[in-house]
């Protein structure tokens, strides 16, 4: 909710942008690296047809998920950085334990590895010559995106969305670049016919979407440029291909972007006669399909000959648009993305019977789902695949002590101080969680969790959910929860409703853990609300930053008013923390009119504010977050995941932490003291703990 802020792409400038006052100390903080909340949405996922029950996922977070009980729980692998994603994957047929894996550069568009497993994937290395060998003259080593291995398992036939098409006859130890001048994505082996290839892609020829076949494994290819297609778009092209066993039926996708109505849009395309025509088959897509930029697979049942699955991400869930499936060979199709809430499928993928499993179909996001009788219904299959980057954490309050991370996916438990981390949200539903509330005032340590359109209450640390979701309008979204830091079974979530252009933010309280609640308050047309504060001092005091500034709340969010004294006026409001004892002191973070991100610190309930001047104002880039410890005596502020602050005078003055501890950074790192630590993460799943009383 509320505003985003573009990523800053040169740190240099950050660091030297307003900072030239600002020394840094020499640093004692004993940081170390927890278990990493391992994860991003997963790509693909392939099976081992010589070893049952042996699966692997490949994610867009540098990670390769292993299976050994056909997908039921994974153990991830790091393969290269944090920035590679693996959308290609593939097993040797004739060499046991070999597995292949050709990354893309996920953030940054940068260059992608062939990577290789020996051990059936419980090690990676890079191969010693890589396919960029074969590119001449290019910037980028590759963005991989399908690999094909002959049946001697010693030709490797790889598709580049760069480079075209790249190819080793001698098991990778030289390259050739048969398709230059192409971006290819789809990449399918013709099960009947030995040695066809089929490739879906750009012709930068051409400029336009196309298909190319090869008889003789990739050596020599043939492009068209089916009239099928005929995308009235700029910049359409060919996505997934696949081809049916025993018919030889080819399917086939594009993708494209519509300059009248500035939406994406796609369409299906199938070839009955070897690929010689080509009719379009669109019928039962939704007008939001579209295959996106990073889905759009396409498999065939193993057990049903005639059913399809094609997942897409281009159409962003709506109307259950994100997973289709046909019942006869692709010709109709029909939209089953609301029963297994994927919002938008990245990857689809079916499972021969093995011995020991049935066969199945896999859907992936940034969750995992299973089929096992044609897509009727549907589990989980995602034990350990986590989602990553932490959006908040929270102190369990029990013994042991354990704490709670939510993400964008979900919310996970550690009892161990993060070395393993459980998925905990187990109730039927959307699953994107903005922020945890623990009760901390309460026996149970009650947990609260606002996902989409739900709020849940767990009093068994998340064992068990029951619903307590506020009466509401419908299409009301349930975004962050919030609990009284003072007081037990206060909870207050925030609430949108309504479209665009009469969106509405209002609050929602009660004061019996979820069992009634108050009628919506602070509700504003077209004012988001992007945080809350839930205040020790005065009692009963809620501040609330909204795009209009801060309001305030004097009585639990029954009446909401604009504060007298605004701390950027003409600027946007974007976090707030209470430090000190003595009095409490308010500090706010947002962004002043000129674009500069600073701090202010009121020691007067918000009457009147001071600049904080020892933390530097940057200009352009996302707000300061603001946390402070249990106890207010320690506060932090992060900003942009490699500055970090603490102030031990109530915000008056603050000292730079001179660590920059992560691989990739970006403006929502943030800092979350439980207890006596501190605890950091960012979008690489990185996530850090140190002792705050050791930070100086």
């Amino acid at each position: 909710m509320g505003r985003t802020y573009p990523l800053l792409v040169s740190f240099v400038t950050l660091l030297t942008a307003g900072m030239a006052d600002v020394s840094f100390g020499a640093s004692t903080a004993p940081w170390v690296q927890l278990g990493r909340l391992t994860g991003g949405a997963v790509m693909s996922v392939v099976f081992d047809s010589a070893h049952p029950g042996v699966a692997f996922a490949g994610s867009d977070a540098g990670l390769i998920y292993r299976s050994q009980d056909g997908g039921a729980s994974w153990k991830p692998v790091s393969v290269g950085t944090v920035v590679e994603g693996f959308r290609a994957i593939a097993v040797s047929p004739t060499k046991p334990g070999t597995v292949y894996a050709y990354s893309s550069d996920n953030f940054f568009g940068g260059s992608g590895t062939l990577y290789r497993s020996v051990n059936d994937g419980l090690s990676w290395a890079p191969m010693p010559h890589q396919p960029s060998s074969a590119i001449i003259g290019s910037y980028y080593a590759g963005v991989g995106r399908g690999i094909a291995i002959d049946p001697t398992g010693t030709i490797l036939v790889l598709t580049d969305a760069f480079s075209g098409v790249l190819r080793s006859s001698d098991g990778g130890e030289t390259w050739t670049n048969p398709v230059p001048n192409a971006a290819t994505y789809g990449l399918a082996a013709s099960p009947s016919q030995g040695g066809v290839l089929w490739v879906a892609g750009l012709d930068y020829v051409s400029g336009l979407p196309s298909i190319w076949k090869s008889t003789d494994f990739g050596a020599t290819w043939t492009v068209q440029t089916p009239a099928a297609f005929n995308p009235p778009d700029v910049g359409a092209l060919a996505y997934a291909i696949t081809v049916q066993p025993g018919t030889g039926t080819i399917l086939a996708n594009w993708t494209g972007f519509d300059p009248v109505t500035f939406q994406l849009n796609g369409g299906m395309v199938v070839s009955k006669d070897n690929g010689l025509t080509w009719q379009a088959s669109n019928v039962g897509l939704l007008p939001t399909y579209s295959p996106g930029n990073s889905a759009a697979s396409i498999a065939f049942d193993p057990a049903q000959p005639t059913t399809v699955y094609l997942s897409t991400n281009g159409g962003g869930g709506l109307d259950g648009d994100g997973f289709y499936v046909s019942h006869d060979s692709g010709a109709s199709w029909e939209p089953h993305g609301d029963r297994i809430r994927v919002l938008g499928g990245f990857t689809v993928a079916a499972r021969p019977a093995q011995p020991g499993y049935p066969a199945a179909v896999f859907v992936g996001d940034k969750d995992l789902f299973v089929s096992t009788d044609h897509a009727l219904t549907w589990a989980r299959s995602d034990t350990a695949l986590n989602d990553g980057f932490a959006l908040s954490i929270q102190d369990d309050g029990l013994t042991p002590p354990g704490l709670y991370a939510a993400t964008g996916d979900g919310l996970f438990h550690t009892t161990n101080g993060g070395h393993d981390w459980n998925r905990i949200n187990n109730w039927s539903g959307f699953d994107g969680i903005g922020r945890v509330a623990v009760d901390l005032n309460s026996a149970a340590r009650t947990v609260f969790a606002a996902s989409e359109n739900r709020v849940w209450k767990s009093t068994n640390a998340g064992g068990s959910w029951t619903e307590v979701t506020p009466p509401a309008t419908a299409g009301t979204v349930f975004a962050l929860a919030y609990s009284n830091p003072i007081k037990a079974d206060e909870v207050f979530v925030i609430a949108t409703y309504g479209v665009f252009p009469s969106k509405r933010d209002a609050l929602f309280h009660s004061s019996d853990a979820g069992q009634t609640w108050s009628s919506p308050s602070c509700d504003i047309e077209g004012d988001p609300i992007v945080n809350v504060l839930v205040a020790h001092s005065p009692p009963g005091r809620l501040y609330v930053a909204r795009d209009s500034g801060l309001w305030i709340s004097d009585d639990d969010a029954a009446n909401c008013a604009p504060a007298a004294a605004q701390p950027f006026p003409g600027g946007f409001v974007w976090q707030m923390a209470e430090a000190g004892i003595n009095p409490t002191a308010l500090l706010v973070s947002g962004i002043q009119p000129d674009g500069t991100a600073v701090v202010m610190r009121s020691i007067d309930a918000a009457a009147s504010y001071l600049p904080v001047t020892t933390l530097p104002g940057i200009q352009f880039v996302p707000p300061w977050n603001l946390s402070s410890s249990p106890d207010l005596q320690v506060a932090l502020a992060v900003d942009l995941g490699s500055l970090i602050a603490v102030s031990r005078d109530g915000g008056a003055t603050w000292t730079m932490q001179p660590e920059t501890l992560f691989p990739v950074s970006a403006g929502e790192a943030f800092l979350s003291p439980t207890r006596s630590n501190v605890f950091w993460s960012d979008i690489s799943g990185g996530l850090y703990s140190a002792p705050y009383g050791a930070l100086h």
